[in-house]
């Protein structure tokens, strides 16, 4: 099993709205995200911000493969996010998958996970670079002695970065504004 951080710490500034916690077919957002994960048999670190972590903790309570911690430092960026999922890894490979990403398919994982590792290994549609990435240990020790307002750019920066095309669009698609989110429902789920 590989551990995948799901950072859910953002402001949703752009959007309005707490992204995670926005409709997605008879859920969440979040919901979607996190099943996608563990569907694709990895262990989910789900990072928050403290405001909300009453909230997911309630929804995620039976998912045993499912870790909820705080980012007392949210307000910092996803960087911050990511670092505090990397100090409560436990496998030396992880990927990083964002909350507001429901129509990454839980395939891609698997496809990932069966190149030759080098250190960064991430999906592309038409040339465009998407998510899941599926980092190593050695990026996470890069990722640790960073500030927690850099960029995962700059903790990349020197690594090899391998991609696989992929068919997928969903790898590209993230839920940053009311638009993105009304086109993806039409891509993906109704708004239940």
């Amino acid at each position: 099993m590989i551990d995948c951080i799901i950072p859910a710490a953002g402001a949703s500034q752009r959007m309005g709205r707490w992204k995670p916690a926005l409709r997605w077919g008879s859920g969440w957002v979040i919901d979607a995200v996190v099943q996608t994960a563990l569907a694709a048999g990895t262990r989910v670190i789900l990072v928050t911000r403290t405001d909300q972590r009453e909230l997911l903790a309630e929804r995620f309570a039976a998912q045993r493969a499912v870790i909820l911690i705080d980012n007392p430092h949210a307000e910092v960026g996803m960087f911050s996010s990511i670092q505090c999922g990397v100090r409560r890894l436990g496998t030396r490979r992880f990927f990083v998958l964002p909350a507001d990403m429901p129509l990454v398919p839980a395939a891609i994982f698997t496809q990932l996970r069966e190149l030759p590792m080098c250190d960064a290994v991430r999906p592309t549609y038409r040339g465009q670079p998407g998510h899941p990435v599926l980092l190593s240990a050695r990026v996470a020790d890069r990722v640790l002695a960073l500030p927690s307002d850099a960029t995962m750019r700059r903790a990349l920066d020197g690594f090899r970065m391998r991609t696989i095309e992929t068919t997928a669009h969903g790898v590209c698609i993230d839920l940053d504004t009311p638009g993105d989110y009304h086109r993806s429902l039409d891509n993906g789920a109704d708004s239940g």
